[in-house]
């Protein structure tokens, strides 16, 4: 798990300095919550698809992924979503609702 943040961007926000005790405390959940309150509902945003399952699709629009089900993907019947989106694709969606 750690592995996988090497050389990686996470945004953070500050919650403590305190010079005389070397501490720094910061927090990842909340400078994400932060940006999250920056999407409206029915917004357009670019995103990329992160990973391909049988249900969907996972999509990173930067500070958050979400599902993009295999029902909203296509007007038609899809038997397999791997059959139009790979990782790595870019599109644009439609922010649908707010998770808390």
């Amino acid at each position: 798990m750690v592995e996988e943040l090497v050389d990686k961007e996470i945004p953070f926000k500050i919650l403590e300095a305190n010079e005389e005790q070397m501490r720094l405390i910061l927090s990842n959940k909340k400078a994400v919550a932060e940006n999250q309150s920056s999407y409206t509902i029915g917004s357009v945003v670019e995103g990329t698809v992160q990973s391909v399952k049988p249900y969907g699709a996972f999509i990173d629009i930067g500070t958050v992924v979400g599902l993009l089900h295999i029902s909203q993907i296509s007007h038609d019947r899809l038997t397999s979503v791997e059959a139009v989106l790979a990782p790595g694709d870019k599109l644009k969606v439609i922010l649908k609702c707010t998770c808390n």
